[in-house]
C-alpha cells in the first residue's frame, strides 16, 4: 500500500492533472 500513499499525495497536489491517472491506478 506504499504506492497508494504516494499516489494520493500527488493527486492532492495535482488532483486535476493526475486525477484520471490516479483513479485508474487505484
Amino acid at each position: 500500500v506504499g504506492g497508494s500513499s504516494d499516489c494520493e499525495d500527488e493527486v492532492s497536489g495535482r488532483s486535476k492533472k493526475h486525477k484520471s491517472s490516479s483513479r485508474s491506478k487505484k
